[in-house]
C-alpha cells in the first residue's frame, strides 16, 4: 500500500472506512453485551474530566514513564528520585518507583523498594498485591535483579522466587493468567537467547520453550532495534508488538506484529501492514513508541515518534485486529509532533506526547496538508487542526479531535497513559496539569476521593481606568418670582470613580401681609432634616443636612420643588485571574 500516493486522493479509503467502522461498531457492541473480559477493558460513556486531582504526591524531578494501578494503590516509575509527600510538605528521597493510595492520595511511606534504574514499564498482577518491574535497573533490594523483578506493593519486598534477569532494557510488559510477556532491547533472558521478545512464567520467572520470536534488523534510529510496546486483545487471543525491527521469526513485519497465544499458543499470524513499509522517507527509521486495544478488542491504535511525516511518523494510526495479510488503516490522525503513548476508552482514543496540535472534525482525509511537508507551524492549515497541548482526545471512529484539552507542560512528552473505571492516570517529564500542580505524575479522577486545598491566588496585575468626576450643573426650579429652591451637594463614590451633584437651594423671603391700615410680617421659618448616607459594598452615598425656609401655608399658594432624578453612576467592574496550583 503506497499511502503517500493515495494521500492527495481523497475518496480512495472511504469505501473501506465505511465498512470496517461498521464491522468495528457491529463486533464492538457485541463484546459490550458479552461482559468485560479483560482488566484493561474500560468503559466511561464520556470523557475523563479535565481537571487533576490536587491531593496525590508531586513527584519533583526527573521523569514519570509509567503508571499503572495495584489494588488500591497507584503505582508510578520513571528515572525521578524525589517526591513531596504532601503538597507544600516535606520532600523525600524515593527513586524511580513510589506508591500512594489511590482514595486518598496518601503517600505510602512503607513502600520503598531500592532500585539502581530507571522504571520504564509496570504490569500489575491480578492478586491486587504485586506489580511487575521492567527497566534498566541490576538489583532490588540489594539482590540482582537485571532489568525485571516482581514487587510486592504492601510491603515494597522482592519476590525472591521470581527471577528473569535480562541483559538489556526492559520496555514492554503484558500479562496474561501466568504468562508474563517482555519487550526491551534484551538479547538473552536468564542466558536464554531470546531477541528483544519474550513469554516467561509469571511465577518463577522461567523462560517459555514454545515462544521464540526473535525481533531483528533494527530500522530505528542508527539501525536501533528493540520491542517498545506490547498489548493483549481482551479474550486473550491475541498479542500485538510494537518494535523497531524489519523482521519478526524471519519474516517482514515493520513496525508490528501479532501473535496467536489463544490456548497456550504462540504463532505469528499473518496479520501485516505496509504503513511502516512504503511511507518512510528514504532512510529514515521507524519509531513506534506505544500501542493499546480497543475495549471492544475490533481495532487497536499505534502511536510513533517521526518528524511530521504521515502515515509513518509522528501519528496515532488505527488499525483493525483482525485480518490476514496487507492491511490498511481504519485511519491515520497527523499529529504534526510525537506520539508517545496510547489509552482507548469506549468513547475516546486519548493520546499523550510533544504535540501541539490535532486534525480538526471535517478536516481533509486521510490527513490535511502535505505530507513531504514538515509543518513547524501546523496553524498555517487553518480550520484544518485544532490546538492541543501534549495531551487529546481522539474520536475512535474518524481519529479526529474531541472537544477536550487539558494540557500539559511537560519538557519532552506525556511517557505514559493508563486506563482505570474511575479515569486517566498520566505519567510525564513535566509538573503541572491544566495549570495545577501535580508533578510528574496525575490523575484526572471521575470523583470518589478527597479534595486538596484551594489553589493559591499568583501575583496578576489588574489595571483600573483613573477615577472619573462627572460635575452636573446646579438644578434650579424657580416656582413663583423670588422663590429660588436648592438641594444640597450629593455625591456618590466607587472605586475610582466619583459623581458630584452641586447643591440646590431653595430659598423663600418672609411673607408680608398687607391690608388697609394693617401690616403683618411672619419671619422665615427653617426646617432641618438630618444627614442621610447610604452604604453599600465599594459605595458610599451621602447627602447634607436639608434646611427650607418659608412662611406659613396659609398665606402663601402651593410650592413645587423639582429636583433632578434619574441619575446613573456607572460601576467600575474589577476582574481578577487566578492561577491553580
Amino acid at each position: 500500500m503506497e499511502l503517500r500516493t493515495l494521500g492527495r486522493s481523497r475518496g480512495t479509503w472511504m469505501p473501506f472506512l465505511v465498512i470496517a467502522l461498521t464491522l468495528l461498531l457491529a463486533f464492538g457492541m457485541a463484546s459490550l453485551v458479552q461482559g468485560r473480559a479483560h482488566a484493561d477493558e474500560v468503559v466511561h460513556g464520556r470523557l475523563v474530566p479535565e481537571i487533576p486531582r490536587r491531593d496525590t504526591p508531586i513527584i519533583t524531578d526527573g521523569a514519570g514513564l509509567a503508571v499503572t494501578v495495584v489494588g488500591n494503590k497507584v503505582v508510578v516509575g520513571g528515572s525521578f528520585t524525589t517526591v513531596q509527600t504532601v503538597r507544600n510538605g516535606p520532600t523525600v528521597t524515593r527513586p524511580y518507583l513510589m506508591a500512594y493510595d489511590i482514595n486518598t492520595g496518601a503517600y505510602d511511606a512503607g513502600f520503598a523498594p531500592i532500585l539502581d534504574g530507571q522504571v520504564t514499564s509496570l504490569a500489575a498482577d491480578p492478586d491486587g498485591r504485586h506489580v511487575y518491574v521492567g527497566g534498566a535497573f541490576n538489583n532490588v533490594n540489594g539482590e540482582l535483579r537485571r532489568k525485571i523483578a516482581r514487587v510486592d506493593v504492601t510491603t515494597g519486598e522482592l519476590d525472591t522466587n521470581f527471577r528473569s534477569n535480562a541483559d538489556a532494557e526492559v520496555k514492554a510488559l503484558a500479562l496474561s493468567g501466568n504468562r508474563l510477556f517482555v519487550g526491551g532491547s534484551f538479547a538473552l533472558i536468564n542466558g536464554v537467547s531470546r531477541m528483544r521478545l519474550a513469554e516467561v512464567d509469571a511465577t518463577t520467572g522461567a523462560v517459555a520453550t514454545g515462544f521464540n520470536l526473535p525481533v531483528t534488523e533494527g530500522i530505528g534510529a542508527d539501525h536501533s532495534l528493540s520491542v517498545r510496546a506490547l498489548d493483549i486483545s481482551p479474550d486473550d487471543s491475541r498479542l500485538v508488538v510494537g518494535h523497531s525491527g524489519r523482521l519478526v521469526a524471519g519474516v517482514e513485519h515493520r513496525g508490528v506484529a501479532i501473535v496467536n497465544i489463544a490456548g497456550g499458543a504462540s504463532t505469528l499470524t499473518g496479520w501485516n501492514t505496509d504503513v511502516y513499509k512504503t511511507n518512510c522517507r528514504d532512510g529514515y527509521e521507524v519509531s513506534v513508541r506505544d500501542l493499546d486495544i480497543a475495549p471492544s478488542g475490533a481495532y487497536f491504535v499505534v502511536t510513533t515518534k517521526g518528524d511530521d511525516h504521515p502515515p509513518c511518523g509522528d501519528t496515532a494510526v488505527a488499525f483493525p485486529l483482525a485480518g490476514d495479510g496487507a492491511v490498511e488503516p481504519l485511519w491515520v490522525a497527523r499529529m504534526f509532533d510525537s506520539v508517545y503513548s496510547v489509552a482507548i476508552s469506549d468513547v475516546a482514543v486519548y493520546i499523550g506526547g510533544h504535540f501541539r496540535y490535532a486534525e480538526a472534525p471535517g478536516s481533509l482525509e486521510p490527513w490535511p496538508g502535505e505530507s513531504n511537508i514538515i509543518y513547524r507551524d501546523p496553524s498555517l492549515l487553518g480550520d484544518q487542526v485544532v490546538r492541543v497541548h501534549q495531551l487529546a482526545a481522539l474520536d475512535p471512529q474518524t481519529g479526529k479531535a474531541l472537544p477536550w484539552d487539558p494540557g500539559t507542560d511537560a519538557f519532552e512528552a506525556t511517557f505514559d497513559l493508563h486506563l482505570i473505571d474511575r479515569g486517566l492516570l498520566l505519567a510525564m517529564d513535566g509538573s503541572r496539569v491544566n495549570q495545577v500542580l501535580t508533578g510528574r505524575s496525575a490523575f484526572l479522577d471521575f470523583g470518589g476521593f478527597t479534595p486538596g486545598p484551594e489553589p493559591i491566588p499568583q501575583p496578576t496585575t489588574t489595571t483600573q481606568p483613573p477615577a472619573t468626576t462627572t460635575t452636573q450643573p446646579p438644578a434650579t426650579t424657580t416656582t413663583q418670582p423670588g422663590v429660588t429652591t436648592t438641594q444640597p451637594a450629593v455625591t456618590t463614590t466607587q472605586p475610582g470613580v466619583t459623581t458630584t451633584q452641586p447643591p440646590v437651594t431653595t430659598t423663600q423671603p418672609p411673607v408680608t401681609t398687607t391690608q388697609p391700615g394693617v401690616t403683618t410680617t411672619q419671619p422665615g421659618v427653617t426646617t432641618t432634616q438630618p444627614a442621610v448616607t447610604t452604604t453599600q459594598p465599594g459605595a458610599s452615598t451621602t447627602q447634607p443636612p436639608v434646611s427650607t425656609t418659608s412662611s406659613p401655608a396659609t398665606t402663601i399658594p402651593p410650592v413645587t420643588t423639582t429636583t433632578p432624578s434619574g441619575l446613573v453612576v456607572p460601576s467600575v467592574g474589577v476582574v481578577a485571574r487566578w492561577s491553580s496550583s
